[in-house]
């Protein structure tokens, strides 16, 4: 006879398959849930009947006409105010805290570009307080909050939460996700911002069904990340696939294709205004929105270091054998800077690797918000009996 732990983590992967369906899917009915994750009927009822009853699903009316007699197919999907996480950018040029439905729908925001980051306690403190006054602000019920993901730029242990000395912000070593799970009063996780973006991509987004995949993400500094055979690569010093360092021109690619590369060669030109390095991201900020009339010079300069970048991809991916390389962040996103890379990459006479280029519609804060899912609700240890206490789904002895 199957012990009670066990069944507890059968019902559990069980719920987990299912959930996971919706997600994919969207809406759909019991009946494709089951063909979906190969469950009986019955099985699919049940877990359904746990997860209505905890508002985290809901019925929807089916579309099109009636095929046959009997009682109406129903569709079910996410409830909007079943539960909710949090998602935090922690990088230099953004400083962001929004509230998402289990959809990844943001129903709240908070900009903390005024939070400064010298400090990682302090700046953690000022965020997690930005998290706590924004659930209250919405309105939502606090105790629906699942948990939260914040995406930081530099290098994290996704095992601890914890990020490590080095990087973009120049942080020491700093338990950053438990820092803010001890003052949010929520469940946390950390991740670097280029393996969540790229982890985010590849379930959903230009990277999906892909298995080989490159990622740099332009903002100030650069940031990578890289996935062979549809894992994560990350190193024993979790420092695998990073490329700020690469050389480039006699010196490494965050000298000559970072956003602070594009600064520095705009200021020697007189394109742009000098000022200290606390006003470095609204500057590439300005730059880089989109849509803006940039002077044909300072346009040249863009796509000049997306060519610098392309230089060194070519180089990679000669070894690496990428299916696509992802650019992601404001300046990799830039129309200039793409058509510098995809000038280099598609040049068959320069030496190296042709390659497909991408670029990456996700922010930070959503790509934190699929994070935040993936942890704390599309994961197989995910606990119902915190939205339904009440009924301690996960320790009844019942079939699953």
């Amino acid at each position: 006879m199957a012990s009670s732990a066990s069944i507890a983590d059968l019902r559990r992967q069980n719920r987990h398959l299912v959930l996971r369906a919706i997600a994919e899917h969207g809406a759909v009915s019991r009946t494709v849930i089951a063909e979906t994750v190969r469950l009986t009927n019955a099985a699919v009822s049940r877990i359904v009947r746990e997860l209505v009853e905890a508002r985290l699903l809901t019925e929807y009316p089916a579309t099109g006409k009636r095929r046959q007699a009997g009682r109406p197919r129903v569709r079910l999907g996410f409830a909007d105010d079943g539960a909710f996480v949090l998602g935090m950018a922690i990088t230099l040029n953004q400083k962001e805290v929004v509230l998402a439905t289990c959809r990844g729908d943001v129903v709240a925001r908070r900009d903390c570009s005024d939070v400064p980051l010298d400090r990682p306690e302090p700046a953690l403190a000022a965020l997690a307080q930005a998290a706590v006054e924004l659930i209250a602000e919405s309105g939502r019920d606090p105790t629906r909050i699942l948990g939260g993901a914040a995406l930081i730029a530099g290098r994290v242990d996704p095992a601890t939460g914890g990020l490590r000395s080095g990087g973009p912000l120049g942080w020491r070593t700093v338990d950053a996700a438990g820092i803010l799970a001890r003052l949010t009063g929520v469940p946390f996780v950390a991740e670097g911002r280029a393996a969540a973006l790229l982890q985010a991509e590849a379930r959903q987004g230009c990277a999906a069904g892909l298995r080989d995949v490159l990622l740099v993400n332009v903002g100030l500094r650069l940031g990578s990340a890289l996935m062979l055979d549809g894992a994560l690569v990350r190193g024993a010093a979790n420092e695998a696939g990073q490329l700020a360092g690469f050389p480039s021109a006699g010196a490494t690619l965050d000298d000559t294709a970072s956003g602070l590369a594009i600064l520095r060669r705009l200021d020697s030109m007189g394109l742009t205004k000098s000022a200290g390095p606390e006003d470095d991201g609204q500057r590439l900020r300005g730059i880089a929105e989109p849509g803006r009339n940039l002077p044909a010079d300072a346009r040249s300069v863009i796509e000049m270091c997306g060519a610098e970048l392309g230089k060194a991809l070519r180089l990679l991916a000669t070894v690496l054998k990428p299916q696509a390389v992802l650019l992601a962040g404001q300046v990799g996103r830039h129309p200039d800077y793409v058509a510098g890379v995809r000038r280099i990459a598609a040049d068959a006479v320069l030496p190296g690797r042709t390659f497909d280029t991408r670029v990456s519609a996700l922010t930070t804060a959503h790509s934190a918000v699929w994070l935040a899912l993936d942890r704390h609700l599309f994961h197989e240890r995910f606990d119902l009996g915190r939205l339904a206490p009440e009924r301690a789904a996960d320790a009844a002895p019942a079939a699953a």
